[in-house]
């Protein structure tokens, strides 16, 4: 690495860039995703790119990681011309990237995925791999992120957040440049994410230049240098940190004042049970019972590990049920299977969309239709018109952008995919019970407000949600009751009137026999950027 100083000790003076982009612009067909961005990136800086989903940021780092090439402008690295016609091109020019979206082999274990296509080797000759040195390199990697993972385990049998913390140190195990982060801290809690930050704050030391894509606006003044703000596809504004308080940001990205969401008052009184639970046990959640009412949006909590995407998958059928029963709208079922579910107006958006979410190879369109074939065809033939004015339904109530319903669904954001998958339960006809885990996560606050804005609607319907969230501000601003899990258990159930985030904080803390945490993770946020 090059003998350069930090951006914080260049001050004011601006030192050569290691990334220029002028003017760039890039279309998919008829809609302009880039028009003419400038884009530059300093030694030892962490600059932030912030923006709604479809404003353009994902199509930027595809370009800069090689993925996509550019229509018209410049790019230049290090102060020369360059063009970055493939991802291999990109990474010989230091450029490495850690997408929210996952890029692992599930069979492979966690030091084959680290060392992927670049094996130390016992005998070059034989081309023999070095297996003892690469989980010990990977161990060391790992200890860096501060967990403990066996390097021999699959990916297959970790949890989402342990995979994400995988692709960070196969990042980092390159000597890299430019480092891109996506979403890094989407799947992490708070102290998995003050050891990334540890990490990133390393790499500036040592002149790396880190663009840092995220929606948690609370994490801006804590690593980043400098705040680029995208709008439809422009860059609408580059400043310092500190210069804009994050309501400022919000309506640089929205382009209009962000208007805070309120949840409309429920109550129990009449409302029909369409779903409960009674002693259900899982390999993962014991004895489990709640009861989820017409109209009422039903928030579980905890920790990750917890047990709360286990009991979504319970309910959905793709956990296998050891004990206990699941009621839907009257009827039992103790081995519940997904098509059943489906046809007794159950919907699931999961929390991991590539794996589990999103018809990879397939269109939007497909994308959306998928869960109400009976309502669109007569069991021989699709109807081509009932086809269209779905999924036409469906883009209008998410505020899927851009309208682009053919195009295959892996050009979108993260967001954008997971609006697609929200509105495949839409336009389910008998729709009684919508199964949310981590609806929002890596979704923008804009979408945020749409999305809550579109479950009251349909709650309003009499549809019930339940839905697991590690953003407590979201529980509390949506949710009528919460349930707090720990260890496959619920620990806690809160009625909603009024709560603060600060009365949740403490009683997940309470739910964990008062045992310590980082309140950070959930406080509220009132900083400036």
């Amino acid at each position: 690495m090059r003998n350069i100083k930090t951006y914080r000790e260049l001050g004011d003076d601006m030192p050569d860039t290691l990334l220029e982009m002028k003017k760039i612009c890039k279309s998919f067909g008829p809609v302009h995703v880039l028009k003419e961005i400038d884009f530059t990136l300093l030694p030892g800086e962490v600059h932030a790119i912030l923006g709604s989903n479809g404003a353009g940021k994902s199509t930027l780092v595809k370009m800069i990681s090689g993925a996509y090439q550019a229509d018209s402008g410049e790019i230049l690295i290090e102060g020369s011309p360059t063009k970055i016609e493939s991802t291999q091109m990109a990474k010989d020019l230091g450029i490495s990237i850690v997408y929210q979206e996952f890029s692992l082999f599930n069979h492979l274990s966690v030091s084959e995925n680290i060392f992927a296509g670049r094996y130390p080797l016992k005998s070059k000759l034989l081309k023999t791999i070095n297996y003892d040195d690469m989980h010990e390199q990977s161990r060391k990697l790992l200890e860096r992120v501060g967990v403990k993972i066996n390097p021999k385990t699959l990916i297959e049998n970790l949890p989402v957040g342990e995979q994400q913390i995988v692709e960070i140190c196969k990042a980092i195990s390159l000597e890299a440049k430019i480092l891109i982060l996506d979403e890094p801290t989407s799947a992490l809690n708070a102290k998995e994410t003050e050891k990334l930050f540890e990490i990133v704050r390393r790499l500036k030391e040592s002149g790396v230049g880190i663009i840092y894509i995220t929606h948690r606006l609370n994490e801006l003044s804590n690593i980043c240098d400098r705040i680029s703000v995208f709008r439809d596809g422009k860059n609408v504004g580059t400043f310092k940190v500190g210069e804009k308080t994050i309501s400022e940001m919000v309506d640089l990205m929205l382009g209009t004042s962000n208007k805070a969401h309120k949840k409309k008052s429920w109550s129990s009184k009449n409302s029909k049970k369409v779903l409960s639970l009674r002693n259900v046990h899982t390999k993962d959640i014991t004895n489990i019972s709640f009861d989820l009412c017409a109209g009422e949006i039903l928030g579980i909590t905890g920790q990750m590990g917890s047990g709360r995407t286990e009991i979504m998958k319970a309910i959905f059928g793709y956990e296998t049920l050891q004990q206990g029963e699941i009621e839907i709208d009257g009827k039992i079922f103790t081995n519940p299977k997904q098509k059943t579910m489906i046809k007794q107006g159950v919907g699931f958006v999961t929390e991991d969309r590539k794996s589990e979410g999103i018809l990879q190879g397939r269109s939007v369109k497909e994308n959306i239709v998928i869960s109400i074939m009976n309502q669109i065809s007569n069991k021989v033939f699709l109807k081509s018109n009932l086809e269209e004015n779905y999924t036409s339904m469906a883009i209008k109530q998410t505020g899927f952008f851009p309208n682009l319903p053919e195009k295959d669904i892996e050009y979108f954001s993260g967001g954008n995919q997971q609006k697609a998958i929200l509105g495949r339960w839409l336009v389910l006809e008998n729709l009684k019970v919508l199964l949310l885990d981590e609806p929002t996560r890596g979704i923008d606050v804009g979408a945020k407000g749409q999305i809550y804005d579109l479950l009251e609607g349909i709650v309003e319907k009499g549809i019930a949600v339940l839905i697991v969230s590690s953003d407590l501000e979201e529980l509390v601003q949506i949710t009528d009751r919460i349930l707090i899990l720990e260890k496959g258990q619920i620990v806690n159930e809160i009625e909603n009137d009024n709560l603060s985030v600060n009365e949740l904080t403490t009683a997940i803390m309470e739910g964990r026999n008062g045992t310590t945490s980082d309140r950070s993770e959930y406080e509220g946020n009132k900083q400036t950027i």
